[in-house]
């Protein structure tokens, strides 16, 4: 891999430049689901694992310089391990970063506010009639996010229901009406706040760890 970095490199910018919108000068959660990573490196860049680690000031942004830089870490583990592992090596090595961050002093809130930023900034919140100050998310923003938790496999529910689940919170925590069809697309991202920190209990059954083992 690395006599050909400068090929990587090119091939990095050239789909960074891409994918990325006139209007930002980086990357969002909804960019990278259509970002081509070269075949140098095959893997699939919306692993949760992959996301955390890759957005190293945890903002929500990912920059080119972010994604070079996500490329050398690639290139440099990728001399550990068999070309047919590597995908799923480098998503248990990042899988196990994020637990490391998590199980730290401060990582639950380490965690809560990168995943905040990361739908905050993959789609602009909105803020609707009637609910001063609270912030709404659509129904893109949670199927994307629905897809990266591995919803389906890990907690065999499907979108809707899971859709659905987190409205009927908001309506319980008084965030959101269900009654109110100007909604129905919507969820509150607070609501999306406190999944955070559920999926943060069951977060070693719920990534691949057992690819280090």
């Amino acid at each position: 891999m690395g006599a050909n970095n400068s090929n990587l490199k090119k091939a990095l910018v050239d789909e960074y430049n891409r994918v990325k919108k006139a209007e930002r000068d980086f990357l969002v959660l909804h960019d990278l689901l259509n970002f081509n990573m070269p075949n140098l490196i095959q893997l699939q860049l919306t692993h949760i694992g992959v996301l955390f680690v890759m957005d190293s000031t945890y903002d929500g942004k990912y920059t080119l310089d972010k994604l070079l830089a996500f490329s050398e870490l690639c290139a440099e583990r990728a001399r550990f391990y068999r070309p047919h592992e590597f995908q799923a090596q480098i998503q248990g090595y990042c899988a196990l970063q994020l637990w490391n961050c998590v199980a730290s002093k401060e990582g639950k809130e380490t965690f809560e506010g990168w995943f905040t930023n990361l739908i905050r900034e993959s789609e602009q919140v909105c803020y609707l009639d009637g609910h001063p100050g609270i912030e709404f998310t659509s129904r893109d923003t949670i199927q994307t996010v629905y897809e990266i938790l591995n919803i389906s496999e890990k907690h065999g529910m499907d979108f809707q229901s899971f859709f659905d689940l987190l409205q009927r919170v908001g309506e319980e925590k008084g965030t959101m009406d269900l009654e109110n069809e100007a909604l129905d697309d919507y969820a509150p991202v607070d609501v999306l706040q406190d999944f955070s920190s559920s999926f943060i209990l069951g977060f070693r059954e719920g990534l691949n760890l057992d690819a280090l083992d």
